[in-house]
């Protein structure tokens, strides 16, 4: 499986893979497969440690707020602008009620 076709694992998920994997490795003779699936376990652990964890009770309202939690995410400032840009036009709409 493709790391594009995985589904995010949770953090606990994550490093629970990483553990059985290296146990696999440890265990026996390491062969190519054991040692891809735990290269692959390593990568999505990484991948699930770095992700930005947003709380539940996080205020989309605050535009200040939304704005840097996408800024420290790793969004761009053009893909903000072009995301607010497309949308634009629908909140204009909804606001007079013609959505």
């Amino acid at each position: 499986m493709s790391r594009q076709d995985a589904q995010p694992l949770s953090h606990q998920q994550a490093l629970q893979r990483l553990c059985d994997c290296a146990l696999a490795c440890a265990s026996r003779q390491s062969d190519a497969r054991a040692r891809r699936a735990l290269r692959e376990a390593c990568q999505q652990a990484l991948d699930s440690l770095s992700a930005p964890v947003i709380p539940d009770n996080f205020d989309y309202r605050d535009a200040e707020k939304v704005v840097m939690t996408f800024i420290e995410a790793g969004g761009t400032w053009s893909e903000l602008t072009a995301a607010v840009s497309r949308h634009a036009l629908k909140g204009a709409m909804r606001k007079h009620g013609r959505v």
